[in-house]
């Protein structure tokens, strides 16, 4: 199976899904009366009388507005629950077929693909973490000119991020970028781009650092005619195998050797950083902001607007902790409820802004065990409803916090400094009951708060130090967030900041990527190396005390191995 389908474009339209809508709600409530509790904002409110109330409540195009403010008698608990029903629906789709496959031929595995992911997934009626997990190996389309909108076309670090993303999405089994940029594109698509030989090594070491088992290139053939005529070839007009190409198959034959190395490897995880299907969800139905329609300009709108600022805060943070080289997964809350927040010693939940209040049990546990929880101001300002998350002196949030945010403001009119620099974005007072103030904005104010209980800290943040990294603006805020979010002492650093290891016994395996000239950079190997190999060239590398003096060519990289005693 490729690419989900899209059905939430269409909705309610779709004469069909609604008595398959209110099958769902059925499901999920049982009562009319339990219907109610779930979608009420207001105390009292009665929202349905009865079950087929519901769809005008979920569908925008039925719900008045007030003159001037969009979204202002929207429902967001309907507006959520049928963006969950699509969603759900195309994860059954998948684990059926994926079961029927399996009935008739059970030795041939069964394959899921998606795209786009950076952008807000509920928009689209998918649940991108639940439908990897369908099937036997997971696949995306990682293309240079369509989905790099929410990073106004850069390449390396979103790269990067985005087969982090493709590989984190189905733990431990097979992953793929499936379909990356070929060759070179001058019109189809949002952005171009160039193809040599060193923009097609950083592609392939991207994927492989990322821990990606295959890649596989779009396309051999440019196309002869059309949209997209002459475009994303690894051949040239006229038929002739383009340099690239041949790079491609260099670096394959070292992947091919060592397979086993790079297929079991040992984790090397500090920090679990948690995605929030929920808070794309509500973001969805939030109105209008003007700051945030015209700093991307993108097609179709995709990752533009108030639904991005989740998935920008995942970038953001991924920055953050890739530039500073601490190691990092991507997961769900619905991972953690199965228990692999153990795996992580730092938990990090950037901009969930909508949060299921049984997730916060999982995030107690994981403090209590002995591990760190660290959320910003935007954490729990409302259920997964959309309703104002309780606060207070007896609440949940100061039960794991010891604080809470009591108000949220834009910075746009104002807002605090820290060493003299403005702090960008959102920030919030915090009301402090029984948590430490270990660090305060220059007015005094608490900025980040910290409660100890168990084995385990819980940080309060009251700004957006992700949302800040977006765009590599503010390379000083996002050091220090890697910092707070840093478990243990790193065990090897390098002078360029993309700069990959993967770990296996006895031997590592570092990619170094370097999108600018040619430069001098330094690696620090893990205590116990012996040996340092460029694997592209087969030459040795000398150590002078655990240290390697690399040359690393521009716009290219290096695959270095080294082995450890």
């Amino acid at each position: 199976m490729g690419e989900p389908a899209s059905p939430a474009r269409e909705g309610l339209k779709v004469k069909e899904n609604r008595p398959l809508f209110l099958q769902w709600l059925k499901q999920e409530y049982g009562s009319v009366e339990d219907l109610n509790e779930a979608w009420r904002a207001y105390l009292g409110e009665k929202v349905v009388e009865a079950w087929e109330d519901a769809l005008g409540a979920a569908d925008r195009e039925a719900v008045a507005t007030m003159t001037g403010v969009e979204n202002a008698r929207n429902n967001y608990g309907a507006m959520r629950d049928l963006k969950r029903f699509f969603a759900d629906r195309e994860v059954t789709r998948a684990r059926v077929v994926a079961e029927v496959y399996g009935e008739l031929d059970p030795e041939h595995p069964v394959g899921v693909g998606s795209h786009q992911m950076f952008m807000n997934q509920p928009s689209m009626g998918w649940d991108t973490g639940e439908w990897a997990r369908q099937a036997d190996f997971f696949t995306t389309s990682i293309h240079l000119s369509w989905h790099f909108e929410s990073v106004k076309g850069e390449v390396d670090l979103p790269v990067y991020l985005q087969s982090r993303m493709t590989r984190d999405a189905l733990k431990g089994s097979m992953t793929s970028a499936f379909e990356t940029t070929g060759g070179a594109v001058h019109f189809s698509g949002g952005y171009g781009n160039h193809m040599d030989v060193g923009l097609m090594r950083r592609l392939c070491f991207s994927y492989l650092a990322a821990g990606n088992q295959t890649m596989a290139l779009w396309s051999w053939n440019h196309r002869p005619g059309g949209w997209k005529q002459g475009e994303y070839g690894m051949t040239g007009l006229s038929g002739e195998i383009m340099p690239w190409a041949k790079e491609a198959g260099h670096i394959s034959k070292l992947m091919q050797e060592f397979a086993s190395e790079l297929w079991e490897e040992e984790g090397e995880v500090d920090v679990g950083l948690v995605e929030s299907w929920d808070s794309d969800a509500i973001l969805l139905n939030e109105p209008r902001n003007h700051q945030l329609t015209s700093d991307v300009k993108t097609l179709y709108g995709l990752h533009d607007g108030t639904k991005a600022l989740h998935r920008r805060a995942l970038i953001g943070a991924g920055r953050s902790l890739t530039e500073n080289q601490v190691g990092f997964e991507y997961l769900t809350p619905a991972e953690l409820k199965v228990g692999i927040g153990g795996c992580y010693r730092t938990l990090f939940l950037p901009f969930h802004r909508a949060v299921d209040p049984t997730l916060l049990e999982q995030l107690r546990v994981h403090v209590e065990s002995g591990g760190r929880l660290v959320v910003d101001a935007q954490f729990a300002f409302c259920d997964h409803h959309g309703r104002i998350f309780p606060r207070g002196k007896e609440s949940a949030l100061t039960e794991l916090f010891g604080a809470w945010t009591e108000v949220v403001h834009d910075g746009r009119t104002g807002g605090p400094t820290l060493g003299g620099e403005p702090i960008p974005g959102y920030h919030a007072d915090l009301s402090v009951t029984d948590a430490e103030v270990i660090s305060r904005f220059d007015d005094g104010r608490a900025m980040v708060t910290r409660k100890s209980y168990g084995k385990g800290q819980a940080l309060l943040c009251a700004f957006e130090p992700s949302t800040t990294c977006l765009w590599g603006k503010n390379p000083s805020i996002g050091t220090w967030l890697a910092d707070l979010l840093r478990g243990t002492l790193p065990e090897w650093k390098c002078s360029l900041p993309l700069t990959f290891r993967r770990k296996k016994k006895g031997a590592d395996h570092f990619f170094v990527i370097n999108p600018g000239p040619s430069t001098q950079a330094q690696l620090h190997l893990p205590v116990g190396s012996e040996a340092l190999v460029d694997l592209m060239s087969g030459e040795e590398i000398p150590l002078d005390a655990g240290r390697a003096h690399l040359r690393v060519p521009g716009s290219s990289g290096m695959w270095l191995r080294s082995q450890r005693g």
